[in-house]
């Protein structure tokens, strides 16, 4: 049976974010939106205007470092 990840969440959410269930390649590398041909980061990104380049691969990390 596939699993997914536990949702990240706190008290200072705003934005939900609803899927489906991770991809193979995200459950391998333990990311949301792991497979490097999803556009969800890249849309993310251009939306707050800030560079991919400068964020890390923690899907985690970029959730609560860029206010979403």
């Amino acid at each position: 049976m596939i699993t997914s990840f536990e949702p990240i969440i706190d008290k200072n959410c705003k934005i939900l974010v609803l899927g489906t269930m991770p991809s193979v390649k995200s459950l391998e590398k333990q990311q949301y939106y792991g497979n490097k041909q999803n556009q969800f980061w890249k849309i993310i990104y251009v939306s707050v205007n800030i560079s991919s380049q400068n964020l890390s691969g923690n899907s985690e990390w970029q959730v609560r470092h860029i206010d979403i």
